[in-house]
Protein backbone atom coordinates (compact mmCIF):
# COMPACT_ATOMS: atom_id res chain seq x y z
CA UNK A 1 0.00 0.00 0.00
CA UNK A 2 1.52 3.27 -1.11
CA UNK A 3 0.79 5.21 2.09
CA UNK A 4 2.68 2.47 3.58
CA UNK A 5 5.67 2.36 1.87
CA UNK A 6 6.29 5.92 2.31
CA UNK A 7 6.27 5.52 5.94
CA UNK A 8 8.74 3.02 5.77
CA UNK A 9 11.04 4.72 3.16
CA UNK A 10 10.39 8.06 4.78
CA UNK A 11 11.25 6.91 8.34
CA UNK A 12 13.10 2.94 8.26
CA UNK A 13 13.19 2.86 11.85
CA UNK A 14 10.03 2.22 12.17
CA UNK A 15 8.44 -0.77 12.97
CA UNK A 16 6.66 -2.91 10.41
CA UNK A 17 4.44 -4.63 13.23
CA UNK A 18 3.57 -0.79 15.01
CA UNK A 19 2.62 0.37 11.16
CA UNK A 20 0.92 -2.93 10.54
CA UNK A 21 -1.13 -2.48 14.30
CA UNK A 22 -2.14 1.24 13.12
CA UNK A 23 -3.75 -0.03 9.54
CA UNK A 24 -5.58 -3.32 11.13
CA UNK A 25 -7.35 -0.61 13.29
CA UNK A 26 -8.18 1.32 10.45
CA UNK A 27 -9.70 -1.10 8.57
CA UNK A 28 -11.44 -2.52 11.19
CA UNK A 29 -12.99 1.25 12.20
CA UNK A 30 -13.68 1.92 8.19
CA UNK A 31 -15.22 -1.61 7.74
CA UNK A 32 -17.67 -0.85 11.21
CA UNK A 33 -18.44 2.99 11.07
CA UNK A 34 -21.83 2.23 8.73
CA UNK A 35 -23.71 0.04 11.63
CA UNK A 36 -22.18 1.70 14.90
CA UNK A 37 -24.26 4.51 16.50
CA UNK A 38 -22.57 7.59 17.98
CA UNK A 39 -22.10 7.27 21.57
CA UNK A 40 -20.31 7.99 24.94
CA UNK A 41 -16.81 8.96 24.50
CA UNK A 42 -15.06 6.49 27.68
CA UNK A 43 -12.14 8.70 28.07
CA UNK A 44 -12.37 12.48 28.15
CA UNK A 45 -10.22 15.49 27.11
CA UNK A 46 -8.48 14.13 24.05
CA UNK A 47 -8.82 14.56 20.56
CA UNK A 48 -11.01 12.31 18.79
CA UNK A 49 -10.89 9.25 21.60
CA UNK A 50 -14.59 7.71 20.49
CA UNK A 51 -12.87 4.51 18.73
CA UNK A 52 -16.34 3.54 18.12
CA UNK A 53 -16.25 4.89 14.55
CA UNK A 54 -17.70 8.07 13.50
CA UNK A 55 -16.25 10.35 10.92
CA UNK A 56 -15.59 14.01 11.78
CA UNK A 57 -18.29 16.36 11.88
CA UNK A 58 -19.05 19.92 11.18
CA UNK A 59 -21.94 20.91 13.83
CA UNK A 60 -24.07 23.09 12.95
CA UNK A 61 -26.68 25.63 14.84
CA UNK A 62 -28.63 24.47 17.67
CA UNK A 63 -31.82 27.18 16.45
CA UNK A 64 -32.61 27.43 13.02
CA UNK A 65 -32.72 31.52 12.92
CA UNK A 66 -29.79 32.18 15.05
CA UNK A 67 -28.84 35.30 16.65
CA UNK A 68 -26.18 35.69 19.20
CA UNK A 69 -26.87 37.91 22.22
CA UNK A 70 -23.86 37.87 24.17
CA UNK A 71 -20.50 35.82 23.87
CA UNK A 72 -17.88 33.81 25.40
CA UNK A 73 -16.29 35.82 28.58
CA UNK A 74 -16.34 39.57 26.35
CA UNK A 75 -15.42 41.93 29.43
CA UNK A 76 -18.70 44.09 29.01
CA UNK A 77 -20.91 41.20 29.96
CA UNK A 78 -18.29 40.78 33.24
CA UNK A 79 -19.03 44.25 33.86
CA UNK A 80 -22.48 44.73 33.23
CA UNK A 81 -23.56 41.36 35.11
CA UNK A 82 -20.62 41.00 37.71
CA UNK A 83 -19.68 37.37 36.63
CA UNK A 84 -17.87 35.77 33.53
CA UNK A 85 -20.02 34.50 30.75
CA UNK A 86 -18.50 31.48 30.24
CA UNK A 87 -21.34 30.12 27.18
CA UNK A 88 -22.93 31.67 24.30
CA UNK A 89 -26.36 33.49 24.81
CA UNK A 90 -29.04 32.74 21.38
CA UNK A 91 -32.60 33.33 20.88
CA UNK A 92 -34.66 32.91 17.73
CA UNK A 93 -35.72 35.97 15.06
CA UNK A 94 -38.62 33.55 14.85
CA UNK A 95 -41.02 33.07 16.99
CA UNK A 96 -39.79 29.07 16.93
CA UNK A 97 -37.96 28.15 19.99
CA UNK A 98 -37.18 24.33 19.24
CA UNK A 99 -33.59 23.50 19.94
CA UNK A 100 -32.25 21.06 17.79
CA UNK A 101 -28.93 18.79 18.10
CA UNK A 102 -26.45 20.05 16.34
CA UNK A 103 -24.68 16.93 14.95
CA UNK A 104 -24.57 13.00 15.58
CA UNK A 105 -24.16 12.49 19.30
CA UNK A 106 -25.53 10.85 22.37
CA UNK A 107 -27.63 12.20 25.16
CA UNK A 108 -25.37 11.98 28.57
CA UNK A 109 -27.43 14.05 30.92
CA UNK A 110 -30.92 15.74 31.45
CA UNK A 111 -32.37 17.29 34.43
CA UNK A 112 -33.52 20.45 36.70
CA UNK A 113 -31.17 22.58 37.97
CA UNK A 114 -31.46 25.49 40.88
CA UNK A 115 -29.72 28.14 39.26
CA UNK A 116 -29.88 27.73 35.38
CA UNK A 117 -33.44 25.35 34.90
CA UNK A 118 -33.41 23.09 32.71
CA UNK A 119 -30.42 20.99 31.58
CA UNK A 120 -29.34 18.92 28.60
CA UNK A 121 -25.80 17.62 28.15
CA UNK A 122 -24.96 15.78 24.68
CA UNK A 123 -21.73 14.30 23.55
CA UNK A 124 -20.70 14.49 20.23
CA UNK A 125 -17.83 12.52 18.72
CA UNK A 126 -15.20 14.05 16.05
CA UNK A 127 -16.68 17.45 16.20
CA UNK A 128 -14.46 19.82 14.01
CA UNK A 129 -13.11 23.03 15.76
CA UNK A 130 -13.37 25.28 12.24
CA UNK A 131 -11.25 28.15 13.90
CA UNK A 132 -8.42 25.69 14.99
CA UNK A 133 -8.95 23.31 12.09
CA UNK A 134 -8.88 20.38 14.75
CA UNK A 135 -11.15 18.08 15.97
CA UNK A 136 -12.38 16.19 18.93
CA UNK A 137 -14.24 15.05 21.37
CA UNK A 138 -17.29 17.69 22.19
CA UNK A 139 -20.11 18.20 25.33
CA UNK A 140 -22.54 20.72 24.38
CA UNK A 141 -24.20 21.80 27.42
CA UNK A 142 -27.66 23.85 27.40
CA UNK A 143 -29.17 25.71 29.72
CA UNK A 144 -32.68 27.33 30.29
CA UNK A 145 -34.93 24.50 28.58
CA UNK A 146 -38.83 25.22 28.76
CA UNK A 147 -39.35 21.78 28.24
CA UNK A 148 -36.48 18.56 27.25
CA UNK A 149 -37.78 16.14 24.49
CA UNK A 150 -34.44 13.89 24.80
CA UNK A 151 -33.93 10.73 27.11
CA UNK A 152 -30.46 9.81 28.61
CA UNK A 153 -28.41 7.53 26.42
CA UNK A 154 -30.81 8.77 23.20
CA UNK A 155 -28.68 8.70 19.86
CA UNK A 156 -29.37 12.04 18.13
CA UNK A 157 -28.34 13.74 15.08
CA UNK A 158 -29.20 17.25 13.12
CA UNK A 159 -32.75 16.35 12.99
CA UNK A 160 -33.20 15.71 16.62
CA UNK A 161 -35.70 17.71 18.61
CA UNK A 162 -33.78 18.37 22.03
CA UNK A 163 -36.80 20.79 23.50
CA UNK A 164 -37.68 24.15 23.84
CA UNK A 165 -34.92 27.04 25.03
CA UNK A 166 -37.01 29.07 27.51
CA UNK A 167 -36.17 31.18 31.01
CA UNK A 168 -35.65 28.35 33.43
CA UNK A 169 -34.02 28.67 36.37
CA UNK A 170 -33.58 31.28 39.23
CA UNK A 171 -31.43 33.85 36.91
CA UNK A 172 -34.38 35.61 36.01
CA UNK A 173 -33.57 36.29 32.41
CA UNK A 174 -35.50 36.38 29.03
CA UNK A 175 -36.42 33.50 26.92
CA UNK A 176 -32.78 32.19 25.69
CA UNK A 177 -30.85 29.39 25.33
CA UNK A 178 -27.09 29.39 27.30
CA UNK A 179 -24.86 27.11 25.25
CA UNK A 180 -21.63 25.68 26.79
CA UNK A 181 -19.03 23.48 25.06
CA UNK A 182 -16.48 21.27 26.77
CA UNK A 183 -13.94 18.57 25.68
CA UNK A 184 -13.88 17.23 29.09
CA UNK A 185 -16.04 14.11 27.97
CA UNK A 186 -15.92 12.49 31.13
CA UNK A 187 -17.62 15.14 33.24
CA UNK A 188 -20.21 16.32 31.18
CA UNK A 189 -21.81 18.20 34.22
CA UNK A 190 -19.06 20.65 35.32
CA UNK A 191 -19.88 23.77 34.84
CA UNK A 192 -18.04 26.98 36.05
CA UNK A 193 -21.22 29.43 35.36
CA UNK A 194 -22.80 27.84 39.02
CA UNK A 195 -20.55 27.68 41.97
CA UNK A 196 -23.03 25.36 43.93
CA UNK A 197 -26.14 24.07 42.98
CA UNK A 198 -28.66 20.96 42.78
CA UNK A 199 -27.60 19.34 39.72
CA UNK A 200 -24.46 21.08 37.85
CA UNK A 201 -21.17 20.61 39.37
CA UNK A 202 -19.39 24.09 40.16
CA UNK A 203 -16.76 26.10 40.84
CA UNK A 204 -16.78 24.60 44.19
CA UNK A 205 -16.73 20.95 42.87
CA UNK A 206 -13.53 22.37 41.33
CA UNK A 207 -15.31 23.26 37.86
CA UNK A 208 -13.09 25.94 35.30
CA UNK A 209 -12.65 26.63 32.05
CA UNK A 210 -9.75 25.32 31.25
CA UNK A 211 -11.72 22.63 28.93
CA UNK A 212 -13.99 25.06 27.52
CA UNK A 213 -13.82 27.06 24.65
CA UNK A 214 -16.55 29.41 22.77
CA UNK A 215 -19.50 27.63 21.40
CA UNK A 216 -19.15 29.44 17.96
CA UNK A 217 -15.45 28.44 17.70
CA UNK A 218 -17.51 24.50 16.72
CA UNK A 219 -20.66 25.79 15.20
CA UNK A 220 -21.36 25.90 11.39
CA UNK A 221 -24.62 27.56 9.56
CA UNK A 222 -26.81 25.27 7.19
CA UNK A 223 -27.85 26.91 5.18
CA UNK A 224 -29.70 24.67 2.83
CA UNK A 225 -32.67 22.33 3.48
CA UNK A 226 -34.13 21.05 5.26
CA UNK A 227 -32.97 23.09 7.95
CA UNK A 228 -32.36 26.92 5.89
CA UNK A 229 -30.28 28.15 8.54
CA UNK A 230 -29.70 31.79 9.35
CA UNK A 231 -27.00 33.50 12.06
CA UNK A 232 -27.12 37.44 13.15
CA UNK A 233 -25.55 38.66 16.38
CA UNK A 234 -26.85 41.44 18.51
CA UNK A 235 -24.12 43.71 17.39
CA UNK A 236 -23.24 45.55 20.62
CA UNK A 237 -19.92 45.03 22.83
CA UNK A 238 -21.50 41.64 24.32
CA UNK A 239 -20.39 40.38 20.85
CA UNK A 240 -16.85 39.15 20.51
CA UNK A 241 -15.23 40.51 17.28
CA UNK A 242 -14.78 36.91 15.53
CA UNK A 243 -18.33 35.88 16.94
CA UNK A 244 -19.55 38.15 14.10
CA UNK A 245 -19.48 35.87 11.30
CA UNK A 246 -19.39 31.32 11.51
CA UNK A 247 -19.23 29.59 8.23
CA UNK A 248 -21.53 28.72 6.17
CA UNK A 249 -22.19 24.98 5.28
CA UNK A 250 -24.25 23.08 2.85
CA UNK A 251 -24.80 19.15 1.97
CA UNK A 252 -23.27 16.53 4.62
CA UNK A 253 -22.32 17.61 8.28
CA UNK A 254 -20.41 14.29 8.37
CA UNK A 255 -16.75 14.66 7.25
CA UNK A 256 -18.07 18.37 6.06
CA UNK A 257 -18.63 17.15 2.74
CA UNK A 258 -15.34 17.28 1.70
CA UNK A 259 -12.79 14.98 -0.02
CA UNK A 260 -11.34 13.30 3.30
CA UNK A 261 -9.74 10.33 1.62
CA UNK A 262 -5.78 10.15 1.11
CA UNK A 263 -3.95 8.68 -2.15
CA UNK A 264 -4.61 5.44 -0.77
CA UNK A 265 -8.39 5.69 -0.70
CA UNK A 266 -7.80 5.60 3.43
CA UNK A 267 -10.15 8.56 5.23
CA UNK A 268 -6.81 10.82 6.29
CA UNK A 269 -9.54 12.01 9.03
CA UNK A 270 -9.40 8.20 10.76
CA UNK A 271 -5.90 7.78 10.01
CA UNK A 272 -5.40 10.96 11.95
CA UNK A 273 -7.00 10.28 14.62
CA UNK A 274 -5.77 6.71 15.11
CA UNK A 275 -2.09 8.42 14.69
CA UNK A 276 -2.58 10.22 17.77
CA UNK A 277 -1.47 7.63 19.23
CA UNK A 278 1.88 7.06 18.09
CA UNK A 279 4.42 10.40 17.75
CA UNK A 280 6.44 9.19 14.92
CA UNK A 281 3.62 8.23 12.34
CA UNK A 282 1.91 11.47 13.12
CA UNK A 283 4.96 13.06 12.61
CA UNK A 284 5.44 10.94 9.36
CA UNK A 285 1.47 11.40 8.56
CA UNK A 286 1.13 15.76 8.49
CA UNK A 287 4.85 15.40 6.73
CA UNK A 288 3.48 13.25 3.43
CA UNK A 289 0.25 15.67 3.67
CA UNK A 290 2.49 18.95 3.40
CA UNK A 291 4.48 17.36 0.42
CA UNK A 292 1.20 16.17 -1.29
CA UNK A 293 0.24 19.50 -0.95
CA UNK A 294 -2.87 18.27 1.64
CA UNK A 295 -4.60 21.17 3.61
CA UNK A 296 -5.65 20.22 7.42
CA UNK A 297 -8.86 19.64 7.78
CA UNK A 298 -11.89 22.17 8.76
Amino acid sequence: MQFTSQLILRHPSLKILEIRQVFLRIFAWTGAKSTQNPGISDSGNTPYNDRRINLLQKLILPVNKCRLTASWKTAAYRVRFGFQHYGADIISTSADRTLWASGNGTVVSRGFDSVVGNVVAVSYPGAINHRSGKASDLILRYFHLESIAVQVGQAVNKDTRLGIYGRTGSMNMANHLHLEADTDTKHPLFSPTVNSSSYLRGRAFGANDKTMSSPLDWLHCKTDAPDYQAYSTAGDSFIAPADKTIPNLTGKIIGGGEDLTGGDGYSTCVCEALLMENENLKRELANMRKDQGVSTIG
